[in-house]
């Protein structure tokens, strides 16, 4: 019955990132058309993650299929926002109601993926649940951008149908109850609140610097699709490579100090990158190959700790939602008064934080062991 209910889970998840990829991967390139500014586009990006933090703060879901459906919901609204723009507050609005919808999916679904991996398989469980994404986006960006040239209501059409897809699989689902008050989630995670917090900031390098500063050298929607297709095919292969290896070779924590020593060097590289299209996206391209196994690292970093993951997976995205809504918005801001360079230089220092946190803590005052 668990094996089911992993594969149930992981069915759902197709779902809705298929769903969530084919009408959101073109979206900023869509948005910057419509006249959407590169500025504003970072603090879209930002604000995305204060409905995370409220939600996930204030709003307690208790059944794992009711939030999966409000969920799929947020996702739809956030997409008819922007069918036809006629206001700038409508860029703010649809990463809004993305915001919610990422916050409601990702507690529960968490929860339930390694609820249901089977003992001794969470690196390669980890590297599964991070390969689903990049490989649908291998596909649906390309999906997207072809559409969206041709004509763009014929991709709102299909991500209508995708969500009926999704919504359908969450009646397939072994509904989990998840019951927790804020102190006791926070407790759970004490000895990776830090670490989580220094990932979501540098997580600005993600989800804002390179898909909206890759809109300088590509701005067509079709090619938009294209560049993010094959990020995510360098990611893929990647991610599930590094599952199987971690597993084999048990604690996977020591891989932390050059993974983020080879992130803080690339996310200095970027600097360069801006200066050339090349560049840029042999840059992006290395970037991508790291991040499936540093997010797989990090989970696990989670998991392996051994506490009940109904308590620890909500803390976990409090605390990493809050990281990239602080991230995202000092690099905004810095974005807003032309110091790109700064934001790229700062983001840098704080993912070498990372193993130098972990080793002060389990080296120096023995206090957690992560090493």
């Amino acid at each position: 019955m668990k094996n089911n209910n992993f594969i149930s889970v992981i069915i759902l998840y197709v779902g809705y990132a298929w769903f969530m990829k084919i009408g959101g991967a073109i979206v900023p390139a869509y948005l910057h058309q419509a006249g959407t500014s590169i500025n504003k586009l970072f603090i879209a990006n930002a604000i995305q993650f204060l409905p995370m933090v409220i939600i996930l703060v204030f709003v307690r879901m208790r059944s794992a299929k009711a939030a999966w459906r409000a969920s799929l919901i947020f996702g739809l609204l956030s997409f008819v926002t922007i069918i036809n723009i006629q206001s700038q507050y409508q860029v703010y609005l649809t990463y809004l109601l993305s915001g919610a919808s990422l916050a409601l999916f990702f507690v529960y679904y968490n929860i339930g993926h390694f609820l249901y991996t089977p003992k001794g398989k969470t690196g390669t469980s980890g590297a599964l649940m991070y390969a689903i994404s990049p490989s649908i986006s291998i596909v649906a960006p390309l999906l997207a951008g072809t559409l969206a040239v041709n004509n763009i209501n014929y991709l709102w059409l299909l991500a209508l149908i995708s969500f009926g897809v999704a919504f359908a699989l969450t009646y397939r689902q072994s509904d989990f109850v998840v019951d927790y008050t804020l102190t006791k989630t926070l407790d759970a995670i004490k000895s990776t609140r830090v670490p989580i917090f220094i990932e979501g900031v540098w997580e600005s390098v993600l989800f804002a610097i390179i898909p909206v500063l890759t809109l300088n050298f590509i701005s067509d929607i079709g090619n938009y699709g294209r560049y993010l297709a094959y990020l995510s095919l360098i990611g893929t292969i990647a991610g599930l490579i590094l599952g199987r290896y971690t597993d084999k070779y048990g604690k996977r924590s020591y891989l932390l100090l050059p993974i983020s020593i080879t992130l803080s060097i690339l996310t200095i590289a970027l600097i360069l990158g801006q200066q050339s299209l090349i560049a840029w996206i042999i840059i992006t391209s290395m970037i991508q190959m790291v991040i499936p196994i540093f997010w797989n690292i990090m989970t696990a970093l989670v998991v392996d700790q051994g506490a009940d993951l109904k308590i620890v997976f909500p803390g976990r995205e409090i605390i990493l939602a809050t990281g990239r809504l602080v991230g995202l918005s000092c690099t905004a801001y810095l974005v807003s008064i032309g110091q790109v360079n700064i934001a790229l230089i700062l983001l840098s220092l704080v993912i070498l934080t990372l193993p130098a946190y972990l080793h002060y803590q389990s080296k120096v005052l023995n206090r957690f062991h992560y090493l």
